[in-house]
């Protein structure tokens, strides 16, 4: 039997994306308007479901073969 237990805490999300995990914490320190450099587009996707997630928004823009701009617009 399968026993059912209260007032259980949910622990902390530890997972996530531990691959960009510098990336993602330095756009939790950006304001509106600030920007990053990143050299590959993975790491713009990534940003972009992150700050989604969050009820942010990313703009980014090619700047050459292997770099990005990306900015935080909310």
């Amino acid at each position: 039997m399968i026993q059912i237990e209260n007032n259980i805490p949910i622990p902390v999300e530890k997972g996530g994306n531990v691959k960009y995990k510098e990336v993602l914490d330095t756009f939790d320190e950006m304001q509106k308007d600030q920007s990053i450099i990143v050299d590959n587009v993975k790491i713009v996707n990534a940003l972009r479901r992150y700050a989604k997630d969050r009820g942010s928004n990313i703009c980014y823009r090619k700047l050459s073969q292997d770099q990005y701009r990306v900015w935080r617009i909310r």
